[in-house]
């Protein structure tokens, strides 16, 4: 694809992320929206006028402010268990240093726990566990899978992104994209019989800074094998010195159930 192409395709993507932003001040600090709406004034409306250094210079600046903004949204996990944070699922305990330079996570928040490759069914086998994720640099991030493979067992020069997803959006409008999308598919929050809308961001610098397990139901209510799973996590995260949250979905959607909607 030509290179002044793709830049435009993307520039696109990131003009209606600002508008969002620009139409829901109230979810973002007045000096963030003060910069996007500034940026968006600078842009002009026959884009095909720019030249490839105007389109990378908007990008870059789009993505400065963005990137703050993520960095002010995520919760730190020795503070709180009930906040937000990227998380990485893991198919199995993960020894030693992550293996690729790139990481795939999904956002979770106290009223969305969709993860990448769950269980769809919620039966007391189901359990997730992953690792949570500081994010020192983010490359992508968007409402839906990207395409994006990575796998800790893989050569890392294996990743493959689909291009048109190289566009980083807030965490407040993928929040409130998939949480629409679960709402209208499963009927309610933290309910994902029917299907799991998650997230993905993906970071090229990144900290491990937690361990999570997400469960279905109370840990009582769990089958046996899940039981000792869990355990094995915490046991996981003590060894590495590392928090260790817990998701309860269960739990959680009682609580928001009927008045987040």
């Amino acid at each position: 694809m030509d290179k002044k192409i793709f830049l435009l395709k993307q520039l696109s993507c990131i003009i209606k992320s600002m508008k969002y932003i620009d139409n829901n001040k109230e979810e973002f600090e007045d000096s963030d929206v003060n910069q996007i709406s500034n940026l968006l004034l600078s842009i002009p409306q026959f884009r095909d006028s720019l030249d490839i250094d105007d389109i990378e210079m908007i990008i870059n600046k789009y993505n400065i402010i963005v990137k703050n903004i993520w960095n002010k949204y995520l919760s730190d996990p020795n503070l709180t268990s009930d906040g937000n944070f990227l998380v990485h699922r893991m198919r199995n305990f993960i020894e030693g240093p992550f293996h690729s330079p790139n990481i795939s996570c999904s956002l979770v928040t106290p009223e969305h726990y969709s993860i990448f490759a769950s269980k769809k069914e919620l039966t007391p086998e189901d359990i997730s566990i992953g690792l949570i994720i500081k994010p020192n640099n983010i490359i992508i991030a968007q409402d839906h899978d990207t395409g994006t493979f990575n796998d800790n067992d893989q050569d890392p020069n294996d990743m493959i992104v689909a291009a048109h997803n190289y566009v980083i959006l807030t965490p407040q409008q993928i929040m409130c994209n998939v949480k629409k999308q679960s709402l209208k598919r499963n009927g309610e929050l933290f309910n994902y019989k029917n299907h799991e809308f998650y997230s993905e961001i993906v970071c090229d610098d990144f900290e491990v800074i937690g361990v999570f397990s997400r469960i279905s139901c109370n840990y009582d209510k769990l089958s046996d094998n899940a039981k000792e799973k869990y355990l094995l996590t915490e046991k996981y995260a003590k060894n590495l010195g590392l928090p260790f949250l817990t998701f309860n979905l269960e739990e959680s959607r009682k609580k928001v159930n009927g008045k987040c909607k």
